[in-house]
């Protein structure tokens, strides 16, 4: 009876040695670092300008520097602000509150001074493939470089 509860134990053991090296073996390959964004640049489909900005940041990992790229939606800057993108003579013209900002320098700089820096997710074994840190549970606001809107569907 006892060499009968010994080897459930046992194997208890086992299993529980290798669902922690499970987790532990993932969360040690990935890593989270806050990353400085250098630029951003309002997206243009055709000839519409999106709710969306294309977001460039560096970080360093191991006394190196790493670049990447993603979309990220306004809402992310603005702190569910309420704003409207639109154009006018042929620049893009941000309407915040009570400010009216025209021309990408004057939006991206806007944008920089609410939020400058993200939080990046990366590999170890290759940090250059990184992409932008997401919450699980969060609001959707990062995107793939594929996306759809509404009128091209």
């Amino acid at each position: 009876m006892k060499f009968y509860y010994f080897g459930f134990f046992f194997l208890f053991l086992i299993f529980i040695f290798i669902a922690s090296r499970k987790y532990f073996f993932k969360s040690r390959n990935s890593r989270i670092a806050r990353s400085k964004i250098d630029k951003i640049k309002i997206s243009k489909i055709e000839n519409v300008y999106a709710p969306e900005v294309e977001v460039y940041y560096e970080f360093y990992y191991a006394s190196e520097k790493f670049n990447g790229s993603a979309y990220v939606a306004m809402q992310y800057f603005l702190d569910d602000i309420e704003f409207f993108l639109s154009q006018k003579n042929e620049l893009p013209v941000l309407t915040v509150a009570d400010c009216v900002l025209t021309g990408e320098e004057h939006i991206e700089t806007h944008l920089l001074k609410k939020k400058n820096t993200i939080r990046v997710e990366f590999n170890r074994a290759n940090p250059g493939e990184s992409r932008i840190y997401v919450k699980r549970n969060a609001k959707n606001l990062f995107q793939n470089i594929d996306v759809k809107f509404p009128w091209q569907l």
